[in-house]
């Protein structure tokens, strides 16, 4: 009985410390960001990072995305503001659960960091930047 609670433990500090080093590791400065280019209308420039993305074991799609606001300023955006985002995505590549992200001015200053452990999974919008940008990361990831 209690090898069993000590390896129970032992397995949960694990996976705890791989959450907490994962969204670390994503908001780290040498954290190598692909562009990808998308055909839209929007001022945003898209990204994700290879090394940060993965399979889980439930055959979704784990990663993280970099939007970057690159139009001019307005009440709601400032030009260069950024927010990094963890996404899973199903392997089809039309929903996405977005389950925390962080707002960053143009200088790298955190403006928010926000979750939700309680999101529902949404569709993408086809056509989007961010459904441009799913297709990629599922092409790099080779799921498609």
């Amino acid at each position: 009985m209690k090898k069993t609670i000590l390896i129970t433990m032992a397995f949960l500090v694990m996976a705890i410390t791989n959450i907490v080093f994962a969204a670390n590791a994503a908001y780290s400065p040498t954290v190598k960001w692909v562009f990808v280019p998308t055909k839209t209308a929007w001022p945003i420039n898209w990204y994700y990072a290879p090394g940060l993305t993965t399979i889980n074991d439930q055959r979704e799609l784990e990663t993280w995305i970099k939007d970057e606001y690159t139009g001019e300023n307005t009440e709601i955006y400032n030009t260069g503001e950024y927010t990094m985002t963890h996404y899973l995505i199903n392997v089809s590549g039309d929903k996405y659960l977005k389950n925390e992200w962080s707002i960053y001015d143009k200088n790298g200053n955190l403006i928010k960091h926000l979750d939700d452990p309680n999101a529902d999974w949404k569709n993408i919008r086809p056509g989007s930047g961010f459904e441009q940008c799913v297709k990629a990361i599922l092409q790099f990831a080779k799921i498609q």
